[in-house]
């Protein structure tokens, strides 16, 4: 059986916690310790018993590259809800270095 068809087989749920699950193990191979990416999978596993995918919705946005390096925190910090000042300047500064 090929790899397609068993992803197939796994719930959507399931196929996320993989990707989370792979996305650790990078995070750990490479011993990146950025706080912020702890942040992000603590926010990303939430997906995977969230009932309320409309608010997590919300919180990864405010974590999603584009927005951080797109929309400036201090002329609108309500499209940012889930983060303050002080977060939104450390990602954006890791960000900023990693491109």
């Amino acid at each position: 059986m090929d790899i397609e068809t068993v992803f197939k087989k796994i719930s959507i749920r399931g196929r996320f916690a993989f990707g989370v699950k792979c996305i650790e193990s990078y995070v750990s191979e490479n011993k990146i310790e950025i706080d912020s990416i702890d942040k992000l999978l603590t926010l990303l596993w939430e997906f995977t018993e969230s009932e309320s995918l409309n608010l997590w919705d919300e919180k990864i946005s405010d974590l999603n590259p584009t927005n951080i390096l797109g929309v400036e925190y201090e002329k609108f910090p309500n499209d940012f809800p889930t983060i303050d000042a002080a977060e939104y300047k450390e990602l954006k500064k890791n960000l900023s270095k990693s491109i």
